[in-house]
């Protein structure tokens, strides 16, 4: 992922390549007039010395009628029309011997001629110019995009025995508006680290600091951190960028022991982490926090959650509640809603098919893609769905 720096210096160096080429394009016009009206005095010149066609419909003319539609066609119309000026004064006094051979009423309107055929043949060509920008244009914001989105996403393959890990990672139907939900889970030897956040608001700023804050957390984790150090260091991190905006960002943390069966979680602001089981699904208490960026100290309040088998843990971000319950409905589908699904599914029903239905049924309540990205992390420690393959974990995150 590129991070905002990079970002800052590759959007600078678009400026001022786009700059430069503008200067280039001024002097390539500027050239382009030189070159046509040498052309045209030598060409003038000659017809006017050594050809008996001296009227506009003959080689003077044609020949006239090239040269301006190249010029038109290479530096624009305005050139074009510089240079449709140049030939009719060169042709009044090269072809008409000004005026001996020709009245000046046919210079006129050979100019007027050549001026016509500029402007259409300039506006036609810097309309096929701007087509084919917009093209490239299209295709650098996509890449951007894809860039930015991609370094919201987890650096898979991840496997870890006795677990199955399911990821999604919904973009909201303001698709090049980024958002700034993102993901991230490491597997250790005997433990699993998770982080699943949120940063408030749309665009590159807000994608820019969540990936991040994705990689720092990486950093933090593979580095043996405990949690009160990466919590705090990711709180300076959001007061570090310094976001326009005054972003501020939800974390759900978690570490989860194998060993010992035992879950240390913290909601920073975020939607509780919904822990599944066989009596049904509930939010794991957790106590209050403000979100990071919002005071220049976070508090750890961690809490050790035991995990009885079979279990599943389901983690999400606020836009997989917030659409509406049905199509034509004001009300939220809501947490309590979101809860009564997941208990019909089970610890044991939550598997990449299970979550795409579901998914999809949150989709045809709202009538419609969710106004908000959505990312969900289900973490289940039953083993029924098999150990997840590095193949499948790659299919999970980018379906």
């Amino acid at each position: 992922m590129t991070d905002a720096p990079s970002t800052l210096a590759r959007t600078t160096t678009t400026l001022r390549r786009h700059g430069w080429l503008s200067l280039r394009r001024r002097h390539r016009g500027y050239l382009v007039y030189l070159a046509a009206s040498a052309i045209l005095a030598v060409f003038l010149a000659s017809v006017g010395l050594l050809s008996s066609s001296k009227t506009l419909l003959g080689i003077p003319g044609s020949g006239t009628s090239l040269v301006v539609v190249l010029a038109a066609v290479l530096a624009g119309p305005l050139v074009g029309v510089l240079v449709s000026v140049t030939a009719g004064a060169l042709f009044y006094a090269f072809v008409a011997d000004l005026g001996d051979v020709g009245a000046p009423s046919g210079a006129l309107a050979g100019t007027i001629i050549w001026v016509a055929s500029a402007l259409i043949a300039g506006r036609v060509a810097d309309a096929l110019r701007r087509s084919a920008d917009l093209g490239d244009a299209q295709q650098e914001t996509a890449a951007l995009y894809e860039t930015l989105e991609a370094g919201l996403l987890p650096r898979l393959p991840f496997s870890h025995p006795g677990l199955s890990v399911v990821t999604r990672y919904v973009p909201s139907e303001r698709r090049l508006n980024l958002g700034g939900d993102f993901l991230d889970i490491v597997g250790l030897e005997s433990s699993l680290a998770m982080i699943l956040g949120d940063v408030a608001g749309h665009g590159p700023a807000a994608a820019a600091l969540g990936a991040n804050l994705r990689s720092t957390w990486r950093g933090l984790i593979l580095a043996g951190s405990d949690p009160p150090t990466v919590l705090a260091t990711l709180n300076r991190t959001v007061f570090w960028d310094e976001p326009s905006d005054g972003a501020f960002v939800t974390l759900c943390l978690a570490w989860l022991d194998m060993r010992e069966r035992r879950l240390t979680y913290m909601s920073v602001g975020h939607p509780p982490m919904l822990l599944i089981g066989e009596d049904g699904s509930r939010p794991l208490e957790t106590h209050p926090t403000l979100p990071l960026g919002v005071v220049s100290h976070v508090k750890p309040a961690f809490t050790d959650v035991p995990l009885a088998d079979p279990w599943t843990l389901f983690a999400y971000t606020d836009g997989l509640i917030e659409g509406r319950e049905a199509p034509v409905s004001t009300a939220r589908y809501g947490e309590h809603r979101l809860m009564s699904e997941l208990s019909k599914l089970g610890a044991l029903g939550l598997t990449d098919e299970s979550v795409d239905r579901l998914l999809r049924d949150i989709r045809t309540a709202n009538g419609g893609p969710a106004a908000d990205d959505i990312a969900v992390v289900v973490i289940s420690g039953s083993g029924v769905a098999g150990e997840a393959s590095p193949e499948a974990a790659t299919l999970s995150v980018r379906s």
